[in-house]
């Protein structure tokens, strides 16, 4: 049991988990439920939407977020149809408001996953990953996989003006 002067996390008051599109977030999902089926409240972070998922930030505790490396994202962002330059201000909300709330990241292919996890596990008493899990239908490992010329150039864009941020996941 965890508490923090919000929510306890337990059957009657569910995590939240938030997520950009294509970040592993059925995945990880799946994972919360394994502890606690009824236990997790989902929403991406949506710009259009923020007014829903905003308030819970400071309603919810645990607070969950999903990372992946920004051109993994891109990627399956632009195989999806997508317009890779909407990440941009759902990179920004992440970056800029949710980090300040301090969530507890999860992420499927940072370098620093046993850490993330370790944190998890610490802060909230439960284990959420282990060493022979792998997500089904992940890209390959490489992270820096083809985006056209645009795609290429808008993501290196975000990596530089949040580097502070995506440094403490990935090897820039």
């Amino acid at each position: 049991r965890y508490t923090d002067g919000a929510m306890t996390w337990t059957r009657q008051n569910p995590c939240l988990l938030l997520s950009i599109e294509h970040t592993a977030t059925r995945f990880w999902q799946a994972r919360l439920r394994e502890i606690d089926e009824r236990g997790v409240y989902h929403r991406h972070i949506d710009p259009d939407k923020s007014d829903e998922w905003l308030p819970m930030l400071k309603q919810f505790s645990p607070v969950f977020v999903t990372v992946r490396h920004p051109y993994r994202t891109a990627l399956s962002w632009a195989r999806k149809g997508k317009p890779v330059p909407e990440l941009k201000e759902r990179w920004r909300l992440l970056v800029e408001v949710i980090d300040k709330y301090v969530p507890s990241y999860l992420s499927v292919d940072s370098e620093a996953r046993e850490v993330l996890l370790a944190d998890v596990a610490i802060r909230y008493g439960v284990l959420v990953g282990h060493d022979d899990w792998r997500p089904v239908g992940a890209a390959p490992a490489d992270p820096y996989i083809a985006l056209n010329e645009t795609g290429e150039a808008f993501v290196q864009d975000e990596l530089d003006r949040h580097a502070e941020f995506w440094s403490r996941f990935y090897a820039l």
